[in-house]
């Protein structure tokens, strides 16, 4: 995949999200790689999924949990849109958030992100 020193940025932003928005001392994290292939002329995608068992996104909120200075009441507001501007306007890839447990989004949440497979 193309990519840079910066994925760094994104894995360990999305990791600490899921660990500060799971109460506990365990924080369970799932992450998977599957290879998505395309459907048009670039070479697919290596989607990779974080995964954790957090208190989730509302659907009213998954659109905008990439933009800047969303109202969070534990950060800055800023790691989202950080990963949002690496994966999709630096990489080119895609990012989205799914709940984890299909039509429940209190029982944690799914960031999925492709990156273009060169």
């Amino acid at each position: 995949m193309l990519a840079d020193g910066l994925l760094d940025e994104v894995f360990t932003n999305l990791i600490t999200n899921s660990a500060k928005y799971t109460q506990g001392h365990v924080v369970p994290i799932e992450i998977r790689i599957d290879e998505v292939s395309a459907h048009s002329k670039n070479k697919g995608y290596l989607k990779v999924s974080v995964s954790d068992h957090g208190r989730g996104i509302p659907d009213s909120m998954k659109r905008r949990a990439f933009k800047r200075y969303q109202d969070s009441k534990n950060g800055s507001g800023l790691g989202l849109s950080i990963v949002h501007a690496l994966v999709v306007e630096r990489y080119h890839g895609r990012i989205r958030t799914v709940d984890r447990v299909t039509n429940d989004y209190t029982q944690g949440v799914t960031v999925e992100i492709w990156l273009p497979k060169v």
